[in-house]
Parts: C-alpha cells; sequence; structure tokens
C-alpha cells in the first residue's frame, strides 16, 4: 500500500515527486516502505532531482508563455513520461539489487540475471502500468491546454502541477492509505481516457516532436536504413491489418513497399502497402500520401519537406514540386523553430 501511494507522483511530475520523497525521508518522515529505501536515503538523490526539478520548473512556467518555445517544453513533457517509467523501474528493482529488500517476501521468481521476490515482480508489473497509463493522460492535458489558443494557460497548468504533485508526495509520506486511494481514483480515471490519450500523443508525437529531434539529422539517416528507403510514416487510416493512429515505418524491399510496426519489442508485425495511383499531396505543418478512394493515407512530418520529389521518385507515385519553394537549407535551426508553428499549422494540426 505505501508503495503504490507513491506511484501518482511519480507519474505527474518524477522529478519533484523523488526530490520532495527524498527530502522529507531525509528529514525523518516516511511511511514503513521509504524508510532506509536506498534510493530515496540518499543526499545525491536529493539535489539531482532538486536541480531537474527547478531546471524543468523553468522550462515549464516560463519557456511555455509562447507557442514557438512551447515546442520545446512539449519536448522536455514528452520526456519526462519516459523518465517516470525509469525512476519507478529504479525504485522497484534497486533494494533487489542491493539485497536490502526487508519488506518483501521471500517466494522468489527468476527474472533473466536477477531472482526477484514473488511481490517485488508483482508490483514491478502493478506500478509501471500504473504510471505509463497517468503520466501519458497527464501528457496528453498537457497537449491540449499547449493546442488551446492561450499559450499562457499551460504555465498555469505547471504552476498547478507542481502543486498538485507536493500534495500526492505528503499524502504518500504522512497518510499512506489517503495516497492509496486517491493513486486508484487518478489511476480509474486515467484508464478512462487512456485509449483516446495514447492516440493523440502518437500523433502530436509524428508531427511535432519529431522533427524538432531530426534538425540535426543528415538526409541518409532520415531517408534510408542505410541502403534502401525506409520513413517513419503515421497512418491515418486502417490499412488491412495495421491499426489506424499508428507511427509505422514504410520500407522499400526491391520493388515491393511495405509498412510495418515492431510489436512487444521483438516481432515486427509488416503488411505489403499498394500504392497505385497514389500521390503527395503537400500541405503546411505535415503532407500525406494518399489515393482516390482514400484507402492509403499515411502522414509525413516536416522532416521530409526537402525530400518529397525523392521520396515520390522511390515509390514510383505522383507529386508537383509547387513553385517558390522556401530554401530551407539556409535558414538557422532557431529560425527553423519560430517559422514551426502558427495559427495555419496548429489549425491543420488539428485535422490530421
Amino acid at each position: 500500500m505505501e508503495m503504490i501511494s507513491t506511484v501518482s507522483p511519480v507519474a505527474v511530475n518524477p522529478y519533484l515527486a523523488v526530490f520532495g520523497t527524498a527530502l522529507l525521508s531525509k528529514m525523518g518522515f516516511h511511511n514503513d516502505y521509504i524508510h532506509n529505501h536506498p534510493f530515496y536515503d540518499n543526499w545525491f538523490i536529493v539535489i539531482l532531482f532538486g536541480f531537474l526539478f527547478a531546471f524543468t520548473a523553468i522550462i515549464g512556467t516560463f519557456v511555455k508563455t509562447n507557442q514557438v518555445t512551447g515546442v520545446i517544453g512539449n519536448a522536455e513533457d514528452f520526456l519526462e513520461t519516459k523518465a517516470s517509467v525509469l525512476i519507478n523501474l529504479i525504485v522497484v528493482l534497486l533494494p533487489t539489487f542491493l539485497n536490502q529488500d526487508p519488506v518483501m517476501e521471500q517466494t522468489v521468481v527468476q527474472a533473466g540475471f536477477i531472482t526477484l521476490s514473488l511481490k517485488v515482480a508483482l508490483l514491478l508489473v502493478i506500478t509501471t502500468y500504473f504510471v505509463i497509463v497517468i503520466s501519458t493522460v497527464r501528457y496528453f492535458i498537457d497537449l491540449l491546454v499547449f493546442l488551446s489558443p492561450f499559450p499562457l494557460v499551460d504555465s498555469i497548468l505547471n504552476l498547478v502541477k507542481i502543486g498538485f504533485t507536493f500534495g500526492l508526495v505528503l499524502l504518500s509520506v504522512f497518510y499512506p492509505l489517503a495516497g492509496f486511494v486517491v493513486t486508484i481514483i487518478i489511476f480509474l480515471i486515467s484508464l478512462l481516457l487512456y485509449r483516446r490519450a495514447r492516440r493523440t500523443i502518437q500523433r502530436f508525437k509524428y508531427l511535432v516532436l519529431y522533427p524538432v529531434y531530426n534538425m540535426r539529422r543528415n538526409k541518409e539517416q532520415i531517408l534510408t536504413n542505410g541502403e534502401q528507403l525506409s520513413i517513419l510514416v503515421y497512418n491515418k487510416t486502417k490499412y488491412h491489418k495495421m491499426k489506424a493512429g499508428r507511427i509505422v515505418r514504410l520500407e522499400k524491399e526491391g520493388e515491393r513497399l511495405f509498412i510495418s510496426r515492431r510489436k512487444y519489442f521483438f516481432f515486427p508485425h509488416t503488411v505489403e502497402l499498394d500504392l497505385s495511383g497514389a500521390f503527395i499531396k503537400k500541405g503546411i505543418l505535415f503532407s500525406s500520401i494518399t489515393n482516390a478512394d482514400q484507402s492509403v493515407s499515411l502522414l509525413l512530418n516536416r522532416s521530409y519537406k526537402k525530400h518529397y520529389a525523392e521520396i515520390a521518385a522511390q515509390l514510383s507515385i505522383d507529386y508537383n514540386e509547387p513553385e517558390n519553394v522556401e530554401a530551407v537549407n539556409t535558414i538557422s535551426f532557431w529560425k527553423r523553430l519560430k517559422t514551426f508553428f502558427n495559427k495555419k499549422t496548429l489549425k491543420e494540426l488539428k485535422t490530421a
């Protein structure tokens, strides 16, 4: 129960959750699970996560005051969701690695190169799922606010999130039963929104975040797997057994085309693609590969803006290069970022 109560603050704001919990622990305030936990009972963790919290708080409060620099803030928010899962993994497994597992039962299961108690293995699965669901919905709410016409609301939300997280930390430390109940309620509400949140995040991640990450990558890294065409696209409509709302890889093998997506890390789900009669329809924030009956609808983000003609040639589909194409190669990184969002691009994003 004490452990579950610490999940919700980590999912909402991982850096503040760890910083607040570890600081309270060093001051002598803790529940039975946190007491003498090797992760929380550590001044290095207090200092490190205090710095991370301060840094992200500044980005979240001041950088998000407009929709240009807000892209950077949302990229940081996305990485925060990944940090939540990693932190939970460390918190659950660290006592086992260090052989400091006093509150766990001794029934064990073998997991790779370590031996876990049955309770640790069960808690790892449960808390990881809780963190993924809650942090995904938290980021979904961040995105909805970001896409609103009032950028200042994003900064206000960040301050509210900080206060809410600290309240959850206090509950988990001083009233673990209440913290447990609140965590369960937050999880159940998040579960209702999870599927919609995940699909929205996939679309935003592909159309907005990926181009930011790709600004420093070269042409070969963006377009190929080292030999043949291999690009990431967003599958907007269901195509045979490939579900809609997924980021998939479009690849060419000889003269055949495939879209594939890895499932469970190891096993790719692959579907052969027919682009007969297809063409590239150019937009502002994104372009699309589609055909007359729209049975195929694959979105291309801005990473491929300079390469549409080459992609069309590789796929044997139509594309007419418009006149007066902007010479994006001569534009600096900051200027490209400043022109990334405007009213037109935000309007187009909502229709993706």
